[in-house]
């Protein structure tokens, strides 16, 4: 291999992991749920990670959908990925450390029915305040029910009465702390879990390796 194919390879992985580096993963463990019917327990939680294409610090409330290269929430009962599911709604607000603040999250299972009476399943956590509750309440959720309303393109709504799991914490007036969300890269935190998805980044950093050991190699034979 000559040395001016080195050097491209070893450019080449460089810029993919320096773009890799501006990411950020978060994940994060709900805590259990204390209202539960059908197919839901006490036991079970809204636990989940999801990653970005790009670094969110120092972030105003926005929604991020875009940013979203991929993502898995469990609440015991199913697991919604970008896989078999769709993002309906993704905001976030960050400080100048990347650690999440206010959040709203809200993912339906694929696909989405546009019948009436026809179940949708849903996941869906947040961290917010509001009209009438200026200190942010925190609200996670997983249920499969009945659709009752119908939008432009598929279901809109459901009551969240006979098959579902709720944690719910804060009145809106007196500060409360959710589930943190642990920022294992594109931050200052240290790792505390790396997801599968995030694996090919570990192998291109070894591949670097390799190439730069290999390239140093044939310039010392080279002399």
């Amino acid at each position: 291999m000559t040395n001016i194919t080195f050097k491209f390879l070893i450019f080449t992985l460089s810029c993919i992991l320096t773009t890799n580096l501006f990411a950020a993963i978060y994940e994060r463990e709900g805590f259990n749920f204390t209202d539960t019917m059908g197919d839901y327990n006490t036991t079970m939680s809204l636990d989940g990670y999801f990653e970005t294409s790009s670094d969110i610090k120092n972030l105003p409330y926005s929604n991020i959908t875009s940013l979203i290269t991929s993502y898995n929430f469990s609440d015991g009962v199913r697991t919604l990925t970008e896989n078999n599911s769709i993002i309906v709604s993704f905001s976030v607000e960050t400080d100048s450390s990347g650690q999440i603040g206010q959040y709203h999250i809200s993912i339906f299972q694929t696909p989405i029915t546009n019948t009436i009476g026809e179940n949708i399943n849903v996941i869906s956590t947040s961290l917010l305040s509001g009209p009438g509750f200026p200190v942010p309440r925190l609200y996670d959720v997983g249920f499969s029910e009945p659709c009752d309303s119908v939008g432009s393109e598929y279901c809109a709504g459901a009551q969240i009465t006979t098959n579902f799991g709720q944690y719910i914490d804060g009145d809106g007036v007196t500060p409360i702390f959710g589930p943190p969300w642990n920022l294992l890269s594109g931050g200052v935190l240290e790792p505390t879990a790396v997801p599968i998805g995030n694996l090919k980044g570990l192998f291109l950093l070894a591949l670097l390796f390799l190439l730069i050991g290999a390239y140093k190699s044939t310039k010392l034979n080279n002399l």
